[in-house]
């Protein structure tokens, strides 16, 4: 495949611990599209540094809505899609020269990165990044977007590490948002994924997150990164069951209050 034929997109909010990282591991292709949410931080400045890099702004609405303003942008055949912690491996460059465009779109898999340094397993998934354009669109799903593809999927044989260094406050932050929709979503949604129906109870993720990360996914012996992951998982499993159990108590208390 050409390099010309392919143009990255990512989406940034106030990402100047992330981007620049993300944007080194791009400098091979010659157009990356940056879509920002009117950041106030140094992140715009960044991104014009690069000279593959064309970058335009949008008031956030939802992921999928900053999204496919961002794919409708692009006008190469082919689209590569990424967070603004998502670092290309070194070997992208070379695999995508050696692809074949067997598929329509392909996912990724990731490894998971804390203070810059690689875990051993997360329980990050496999993830569609790449796809023709005009072959993809996003939806809303929870707390972030789903990729509809209308074509056939394989694998990229090469990986992306996710690369986070913002600080925890703003984690914590987001997690709280994120949590509001994940709740919302298996409360109501079709509720597809086994993980989503352990939610839905409100004790069995909580209860099996930390002994299934420290121990069967083996975090236990990656030190203080792995209890640090182990501990961010705990807490974003404890809100969606609080804030599912606290809608499921509203729901309750408006059933009794339409029957009296």
């Amino acid at each position: 495949m050409n390099i010309s034929d392919l143009t990255a997109v990512v989406l940034t909010f106030n990402e100047e611990q992330n981007i620049e990282r993300v944007l080194r591991s791009l400098d091979w292709l010659e157009a990356v599209c940056v879509v920002d949410s009117y950041s106030t931080d140094a992140t715009r400045e960044i991104c014009e540094k690069f000279r593959n890099v064309s970058f335009f702004q949008r008031k956030f609405d939802n992921h999928a809505s900053q999204w496919n303003f961002a794919i409708s942008l692009v006008n190469t055949p082919w689209l590569l899609t990424l967070d603004a912690d998502h670092v290309l491996d070194k070997i992208w460059k070379d695999a995508w020269i050696k692809c074949n465009g067997e598929f329509d779109a392909y996912l990724a898999r990731f490894e998971y990165l804390l203070a810059g340094k690689k875990l051993r397993s997360s329980l990050y998934p496999p993830k569609i990044v790449l796809f023709r354009k005009g072959y993809g669109y996003f939806v809303q799903d929870g707390h972030t977007q789903r990729i509809v593809i209308n074509g056939k999927i394989g694998f990229f044989p090469a990986k992306i590490y996710h690369d986070d260094r913002k600080k925890l406050q703003r984690w914590f932050f987001n997690q709280l948002k994120y949590s509001e929709l994940e709740a919302e979503k298996i409360l109501h949604g079709s509720n597809t994924r086994f993980a989503d129906l352990l939610r839905k109870t409100c004790w069995i993720m909580p209860v099996l997150i930390i002994p299934y990360t420290l121990f069967i996914r083996g975090l236990i012996f990656d030190g203080i990164r792995g209890w640090i992951y182990a501990m961010q998982r705990l807490i974003a499993e404890t809100l969606i069951a609080l804030l599912l159990l606290e809608k499921k108590l509203h729901e309750k208390e408006e059933n009794s209050d339409l029957r009296d």
